[in-house]
């Protein structure tokens, strides 16, 4: 059988007796997912004459430059193991229909070994047409189905529309041959090289976030004697560019929807569509800024301005005590996970790379603290919380008047 769990293809085998099988995947259990963290379902599978088993459905963001879901087909050895001489090695073949919203709904292999998918492809604002893609043995696209295997953008039945609403132009259906209005945009062996490309890409793009995180951590580090100052300007650096982001796709998208709506109901729908699209750009905005405002706290702990010197030391009992110093992040942290303000937060990868930072962080922040503070341990951890409540309940001397 198969469907998804937890966000992920899944696939499962039963012994004659309703029990999973345990020779099967993991305890009878195959999870395929191209991220974890993002959404996908296998909607139906079919068992090929050699025992392999053929799973198709849909994966979030698989394909670089995709919008929302692509067609995602698996193969399966007998055991669950991926089959690696299916698509690139991993045994996925992931299909963008140029839809917002592409997904197969059943599966097939004929006695050729053949894969034929059916299912459809959705547009934002647009209809839902039907699809159906046949694939090789190796999941590579088969240039005999259909159309001879060429990608075709057919705009005939645009055309036609357009004749038939000015009547200038008259009945084009009944006088255009069969095949005007299409245009070629490449043969299915080009398609192919072009997923491997943008699949290189997408690959890129996940991870030269952390790499300019690298870069700014390395920049920090050479600066000595002015790691302060250079942190404070990547911190005011990166609030600036989120910020920034922010205001510019709320600019864009008023333009945009001004620019495409033709009525009260159009721009509704078009103002949906446009925050549907650039959801993305808005969670890295936010990220961005978010992550400034959290090294701009850092860099006003450890700066030289009276508030700075004052937090140091009324936190040093704290900050001494390394259960406590890093029991606070580690909290911290785990609240930022529950809450999820971003996308990037519900990233394995990003939030190992963020823990590590915030751990460096507080390391470097209790170093600073117990040199200037070395006899802040001996203090008890409720010292700062006394000199709190102290000062909240002293009040000034009554003057005295004069004689």
């Amino acid at each position: 059988m198969a469907g998804s769990s937890y966000d992920e293809m899944m696939a499962a085998q039963y012994g004659p007796d309703g029990t999973l099988d345990p020779t099967f995947g993991t305890a009878g259990v195959v999870r395929i997912s191209h991220d974890p963290t993002l959404s996908s379902t296998a909607s139906d599978v079919a068992l090929q004459q050699d025992g392999k088993a053929v799973l198709a459905g849909r994966e979030f963001g698989a394909v670089s430059g995709s919008s929302l879901f692509d067609i995602a087909v698996a193969r399966l050895n007998p055991d669950g193991t991926r089959d690696t001489s299916f698509g690139g090695g991993d045994g996925v073949v992931y299909l963008d229909l140029q839809g917002q919203q592409d997904e197969a709904a059943a599966v097939a292999v004929d006695s050729a070994g053949r894969i034929v998918v059916a299912g459809r492809s959705w547009v934002v604002l647009g209809n839902s047409d039907a699809v159906v893609v046949r694939l090789l043995p190796d999941g590579s696209l088969d240039s005999s189905f259909a159309n001879q295997g060429v990608v075709v953008l057919n705009l005939r039945p645009l055309v036609i529309q357009l004749g038939d609403q000015i009547a200038i132009v008259g009945d084009l259906g009944k006088r255009l041959p069969p095949d005007a209005g299409q245009i070629t945009i490449m043969q299915a062996d080009q398609l192919r090289q072009a997923q491997r490309a943008t699949h290189l890409l997408d690959t890129l793009g996940r991870f030269l976030p952390y790499l300019t995180l690298l870069i700014a951590a390395l920049a920090v580090w050479i600066a000595k004697g002015r790691r302060r100052e250079t942190l404070r300007g990547l911190a005011i650096g990166a609030i600036i560019a989120g910020l920034l982001v922010l205001a510019l796709r709320r600019i864009l998208g008023n333009h945009v929807v001004d620019a495409l709506a033709g009525t009260d109901t159009s721009t509704e729908s078009i103002r949906d569509a446009w925050n549907i699209l650039t959801s993305l750009l808005v969670d890295g905005g936010r990220t961005l800024a978010g992550m400034g405002v959290i090294a701009l706290v850092g860099v006003w702990y450890a700066g030289e301005t009276r508030s700075g010197v004052a937090a140091r030391r009324e936190l040093a009992p704290l900050v001494a005590r390394w259960e406590i110093a890093y029991g606070a992040a580690a909290a911290f942290l785990l609240i930022l996970v529950w809450w999820g303000p971003t996308a990037q937060l519900r990233r394995a990868e990003f939030v190992l790379v963020f823990a590590i930072l915030l751990g460096l962080g507080v390391w470097a922040l209790r170093r600073m603290t117990m040199r200037e503070h070395p006899d802040a341990a001996n203090e008890p951890a409720s010292a700062p919380f006394h000199r709190l409540r102290g000062s909240r309940g002293s009040s000034p001397p009554a003057s005295t008047p004069p004689a």
